[in-house]
């Protein structure tokens, strides 16, 4: 195990898909690049004012976008090495904390979601916002996904509905309402066919089946006919009848559940609550392995190959183990001396990277 050195509690990460990169944002306002072969810093990023509260590499790697609490973007973009990371533009419309940043598949295009009630869609190679392509809601945007080809997102927001958009012209397809409190969390499944939901308030997990609602990705070509489909959908959003949830999972008032999300085969949903993560069967709805004990697990994640879950937990620790039979392999502990709040496995399997409010991320 290797040691980002302390840069300030650590309030976002993320490793870049070719895995050569790892950025690291925190209170202190400046986000570092790390090389994770050397384990160290190779470039500190200023320009923020707070806390960085949402880091995303491009598809190719060679883009790096930055959100702050308030609401903020920043466009970084790599040179010929890792190491080389020069400012490209500062993204301005949002008013309040971004929550989340996505790249679309072809890396031309960044959603972002904000606090201020809206998500925004951004020419990446002009750094203008699409004005005509804002996602507005009615209450603060809590979590935001996009599908893996890019044509659909799907929102969680804070008056307890879960949006399905098709992203070309700002159209909301389709709006579910959960059973009880608000959705916070939202994944899609590999294949985009589906969306994971999570209410950490009511204790559930549903799965929303996106295909049918979907369909229709593609808008009408002709400008004016996609105004008006807005402004029809815009004045009367609650027209059509509110699709059909699964009910996935329930849990007990004595059982907590955070996020959950698809592992990498599609097959499997993993959730995170209290003090174990869990593997489910899709189809069935069944638990197909439970890894737990493991302190208050505030993190956890699925290896590309299906092999291995990790768990990140609150008693400073981490753990792998065996996804197929929920043994515990290794535990990973005395590397940091605060709550371990994220993990993530690296694109090749090989590494796994930890963040804790001890200031540091290791390797």
């Amino acid at each position: 195990m290797n040691e980002l050195a302390p840069t300030g509690r650590i309030g976002a990460v993320a490793l870049s898909p070719q895995g050569d990169a790892v950025a690291t944002g925190s209170p202190g306002s400046d986000v570092h690049v790390w090389n994770p072969e050397s384990k160290q810093p190779i470039a500190t990023l200023q320009g923020h004012l707070t806390e960085v509260s949402a880091l995303a590499f491009s598809p190719a790697g060679d883009l790096l976008a930055t959100g702050d609490d308030r609401g903020r973007i920043r466009l970084w973009r790599r040179g010929a090495s890792p190491a080389e990371w020069t400012f490209a533009r500062e993204l301005r419309g949002h008013s309040r904390s971004i929550s989340s940043l996505r790249f679309l598949p072809d890396g031309r295009r960044l959603v972002s979601a904000s606090g201020d009630r809206t998500c925004g869609q951004w020419d990446v190679a002009s750094g203008q916002e699409l004005q005509n392509l804002v996602l507005k809601h009615p209450d603060w945007v809590s979590s935001l996904d996009v599908s893996p080809d890019g044509t659909l997102a799907v929102t969680t927001c804070d008056d307890g509905q879960a949006r399905l958009w098709r992203l070309a012209d700002a159209t909301q397809i389709a709006a579910v309402t959960a059973p009880a409190g608000a959705f916070n969390s939202v994944a899609f499944s590999p294949d985009g066919r589906r969306a994971v939901l999570t209410s950490s308030e009511g204790r559930m997990v549903r799965m929303w089946d996106v295909a049918d609602q979907g369909a229709g990705a593609n808008p009408p070509a002709d400008a004016r006919l996609q105004a008006m489909a807005r402004m029809q959908a815009e004045a009367e959003p609650q027209a059509a009848a509110e699709p059909a949830l699964q009910p996935f999972l329930d849990f007990t008032p004595n059982d907590a559940i955070w996020s959950a999300a698809f592992a990498p085969n599609g097959r499997h949903i993993l959730t995170i609550g209290g003090n174990e993560a869990q593997l489910w069967n899709v189809d069935t709805r069944k638990p197909v392995v439970r890894l737990s004990p493991h302190g208050a697990v505030a993190s956890a994640d699925v290896s590309p190959d299906g092999r291995f879950a990790a768990t990140g937990s609150w008693d400073r620790s981490a753990k792998l183990w065996d996804a197929a039979t929920g043994r515990a392999i290794r535990k990973f502990e005395g590397g940091h001396n605060g709550y371990v709040n994220s993990v993530e496995f690296s694109p090749d399997g090989r590494e796994l990277l930890t963040a804790s409010d001890d200031k540091t991320a290791r390797l």
